[in-house]
């Protein structure tokens, strides 16, 4: 069942009941759940929790208590959703989880990942070479540097989702923490086919991801006092460089209109000339506005924000007040920052950063080797410049991970002080 699971979450396009958006991993999920209330499986005397799941526990639970406290809507199927997400950690968090188990789920999310990347491949080459229309690839129609360019979609839901799936594949191929055990000349193959995928999809997935594995690789071959400041200039470039690349756009002359990604009689930022022929100018994007939206409705909702989850419904009834610009179509925040602010608050957004710095030192603790905590900083990397374009707290794969984490984490730690009062009663008793 973790198999079929692991498996199952890569393939977000695949609906069960499409009007209730009932996937197929949310099917498996409950059957996996039945199938642990019968064998009533749960650990008999859980490891506790620790700060940085409190914080992420409290982050969680928080949209479903700020209506309470204020104005915040709460909406059934925004707090069904809450509480899905929520059951999803808790319960791989309590769950009593062998390390076979969760190699079982992480080699099905492997498959899976495979499964929804040949896929995307096979509908690029399908609509690149045969112009044959798929449900697996589209084309980009309007966006200036890819005109006309096919993007994989794969079994997900868009070209980023499915760049997001198969990053955090590549990433756990990258380490011997989770006991990903194949034989070199397999994992060549899934590497080279997950990559392809993550190209073909043409997103900045595949920019985080590298700056991710690159960063914390390079640093812990430097000195142990130069590492700091190289960690800082690196993320930071590589921070703006993301940022940049979805907020900001080059247009010239020759390229088509960009009705559906600038803003109409949208004055450009700066303008140059390069040679004697090429004009360019810089113009903001819909990304920039979300972000700009979303921060002004967390400056009228500051304490509890309007809702998880009700970011889209909110900018649908209050666009003209927001002053969101016409020929943009409504989509949600496309900012796990941005996102959080106007949807949770000033409150909330105290939670994620309680988290975030808790994580980092505990990942940072001592008892690890090198492979484990450049392992640990490439997923920190990779989530931070994913948060800029893309709204994490809605992805189901993100509580499953962070909740084994959480699990084997702590239980090594507890380990880990267990060997040490060990060690030192052996010397005692010696």
């Amino acid at each position: 069942m973790f198999f079929a699971y692991g498996l199952s979450l890569p393939l977000r396009g695949l609906y069960v009941f499409q009007p209730s958006a009932v996937i197929l991993s949310d099917v498996v999920f409950l059957l996996l759940l039945w199938s642990w209330v019968g064998l009533r499986r749960w650990e008999t005397s859980p490891t506790p929790f620790r700060l940085p799941e409190c914080a992420f526990l409290s982050l969680s639970v928080w949209p479903l208590l700020a209506p309470v406290f204020c104005s915040a809507s709460f909406s059934i199927n925004s707090v069904a959703r809450d509480i899905y997400l929520l059951a999803i950690f808790l319960f791989f968090r309590f769950a009593s989880i062998d390390v076979n188990e969760k190699n079982a789920f992480i080699h099905g999310f492997l498959a899976g990942s495979v499964l929804t990347s040949l896929a995307g491949i096979f509908g690029v080459l399908l609509l690149s070479t045969l112009n044959i229309n798929n449900p697996w690839a589209y084309a980009l129609a309007d966006y200036p540097y890819f005109d006309g360019f096919a993007r994989a979609v794969g079994l997900s839901l868009g070209p980023n989702m499915l760049a997001n799936y198969l990053a955090i594949a590549l990433l756990l191929t990258t380490t011997k923490n989770h006991h990903v055990n194949f034989s070199r000349r397999e994992t060549f193959l899934i590497r080279s086919v997950l990559l392809i995928g993550c190209i073909a999809t043409l997103s900045r997935s595949l920019f985080a991801l590298l700056a991710a594995v690159a960063i914390p690789t390079i640093m812990f071959k430097r000195p142990k006092e130069q590492r700091p400041y190289f960690f800082l200039i690196s993320v930071l470039t590589a921070v703006i460089a993301v940022y940049v690349s979805a907020n900001l756009v080059l247009k010239t002359n020759n390229l088509s209109q960009l009705e559906q990604i600038v803003p109409s009689n949208a004055q450009p930022l700066a303008s140059f000339t390069i040679w004697t022929n090429l004009n360019l100018e810089v113009f903001t994007t819909v990304y920039y506005q979300l972000k700009k939206t979303a921060v002004a409705i967390f400056l009228n909702n500051f304490i509890c924000g309007i809702g998880s989850g009700d970011f889209l419904t909110y900018l649908t009834i209050n666009s003209i007040s927001l002053n969101y610009p016409e020929n943009f179509n409504f989509y949600n925040p496309h900012s796990t920052i941005s996102g959080l602010l106007a949807e949770r608050g000033i409150v909330g957004f105290a939670f994620c950063l309680v988290f975030v710095i808790s994580l980092v030192r505990q990942a940072n603790s001592s008892g690890k080797t090198t492979s484990e905590l450049t392992f640990l900083w490439s997923v920190f990397i990779f989530l931070l410049l994913e948060s800029i374009n893309t709204d994490q707290l809605h992805f189901r794969h993100y509580f499953v991970f962070l909740a084994i984490y959480f699990q084997f984490q702590n239980y090594n730690t507890v380990k880990i002080a267990i060997d040490k009062i060990t060690e030192k009663k052996s010397k005692i008793q010696q």
